[in-house]
């Protein structure tokens, strides 16, 4: 089985270094709010401070980050599905 298709396309070869990023995205955007969120809560920072405020946004933005990977792995299973058609319709 080719490794690579056309321009666009994913094959089952690829499958799994697809997964593999989508789980090294997942732990990099767990670790960078437990760090975020561990700044946010030192006694030095005072609420409504500049820090907690640029903290808090930080926190947010991991959030919104996150909430775009389940977008991205149902990508990633529509294209395992499209190549497993037309893998199947080439062969008919």
């Amino acid at each position: 089985m080719k490794l690579y298709n056309k321009k666009g396309q994913m094959s089952l070869g690829q499958v799994p270094g697809a997964v593999q990023l989508l789980v090294v995205i997942a732990i990099f955007l767990a670790v960078g709010a437990l760090i975020v969120q561990s700044v946010q809560s030192n006694d030095a920072i005072a609420a409504g401070s500049v820090a907690y405020n640029v903290t808090d946004s930080g926190l947010a933005g991991l959030e919104s980050l996150g909430d775009f990977q389940s977008l991205i792995a149902i990508v990633i299973a529509a294209a395992v599905v499209l190549g497993l058609v037309a893998l199947i319709g080439f062969r008919s």
